[in-house]
């Protein structure tokens, strides 16, 4: 349906004073008749087809319709604009157009209902369905400084408020931008964060070094740890190499980060200042304090392949998803397992202490040699010393 978000809202509001048989037909007919329309909004339905597919009697599609053409959502076409329109029609039809719900506010809505003899409204469920995307992190976006800055570099000046440009730039619905830009706070606070993004892009001034050499600009440097970050350092004798990733930091893990964000949303990931000195390299740096770098990358495939909404590396240390990740972890190793004296070795680990795989992984011998490195830097606790010492005794490691 080409309204169908706006005019569920729209219907939403007033559904719980729609009550006669009628009055709920109106809502059932007007979405059928806006999925059945064409690209002019016009639909051709017979009353025989209305009546084998909805069950309504001609008595209630004549009330409906009556219902739908007093509130101006609908109007029949004269036999002269059945003719202009080209529509052939069939049987005992009428030939409707369905008109667009998507850009009347609320006092023209209120004046619609009034019109077919509806009361007054005072329920609050178009707010609160507004309120379900306006929280949505896809649809903070745009009120995110740094975000619409990428957006103002990408579209321009000329096209950067354009609403159908921004939906196209974020991946997000354009009718639902409209809903929630009907909310005076949101609108405020877009104008507010779209001003600003345009001030900074256009006032950023190129800061000298010490020197004398220019500084890189955020953009520049994100190139440079896009191209550097998971390789060795060069020497004239010696090109650089990729690392292995049981070697990589958190320069690295970032990196692998935004390239899962670049394939999993179209977007480039944006940053305000120098990637390097950023919040979200702090948060990578979190990460590898958590997992080693092989579990960190399996984390973050697991992240994309799973989530929703992954915003940025904060949210990969959110305690309900790091336990949800474990939670997955610790089932394919049931499901899996080792094999050998590894199999014998879980299955210890398992009777011995019972709630020890929620909180590690035991999936890889990487996973062990992680627990091995802690307990080698006296970060380890009581559980975890005993089970590298039971993998050193069983020759795992």
């Amino acid at each position: 349906m080409r309204n169908s978000m706006a005019d569920l809202a729209f219907f939403l509001d007033f559904a719980p004073i729609l009550s006669a048989k009628k009055q709920r037909a109106a809502i059932i007919l007007y979405l059928y008749y806006d999925k059945f329309s064409n690209k002019r909004g016009v639909v051709n339905l017979t009353y025989k087809e209305l009546q084998s597919c909805l069950g309504f009697s001609t008595r209630i599609v004549s009330e409906a319709d009556e219902i739908l053409e007093k509130m101006g959502l609908i109007r029949t076409l004269t036999p002269e604009e059945v003719k202009q329109f080209q529509v052939k029609t069939k049987g005992r039809a009428k030939v409707r157009q369905v008109l667009s719900l998507e850009f009347m506010d609320d006092a023209e809505r209120q004046e619609r209902f009034e019109s077919a003899g509806l009361p007054e409204h005072d329920t609050t469920l178009r707010d609160k369905y507004r309120a379900l995307y306006m929280e949505l992190p896809e649809y903070q976006r745009l009120i995110n400084v740094t975000s619409l800055q990428a957006a103002y570099v990408e579209l321009g000046e000329e096209h950067f408020v354009v609403v159908s440009r921004l939906a196209k730039f974020f991946g997000l619905d354009t009718k639902i931008i409209y809903l929630v830009l009907e909310d005076k706070k949101f609108k405020r606070r877009f104008r507010e964060m779209a001003q600003l993004a345009k001030d900074n892009v256009k006032n950023k001034k190129v800061v000298r070094q010490s020197k004398g050499s220019l500084q890189k600009t955020p953009a520049e440097l994100c190139r440079q740890l896009m191209e550097d970050a998971h390789m060795t350092r060069g020497t004239k004798t010696k090109s650089p190499e990729p690392l292995p990733i049981e070697k990589w930091k958190s320069q690295a893990i970032l990196r692998y980060f935004l390239l899962g964000y670049k394939k999993k949303y179209n977007i480039e990931y944006a940053f305000s200042s120098s990637p390097f000195r950023s919040r979200e390299m702090k948060e990578c740096k979190r990460l590898l304090g958590i997992f080693s770098p092989e579990e960190a990358v399996t984390y973050i495939d697991w992240l994309f392949a799973t989530q929703k909404n992954v915003t940025g590396p904060a949210y990969a240390l959110y305690p309900n998803i790091l336990n949800a990740y474990r939670r997955t972890a610790y089932n394919n190793t049931k499901a899996n397992g080792f094999t050998g004296v590894r199999q014998e070795f879980v299955q210890w680990v398992h009777d011995t202490l019972p709630d020890f795989t929620r909180s590690h992984a035991l999936g890889t011998v990487a996973d062990l040699q992680w627990l091995q490195k802690l307990v080698e830097q006296k970060a380890g606790n009581e559980d975890i010393e005993q089970v590298v010492k039971k993998a050193q005794e069983m020759g795992i490691l």
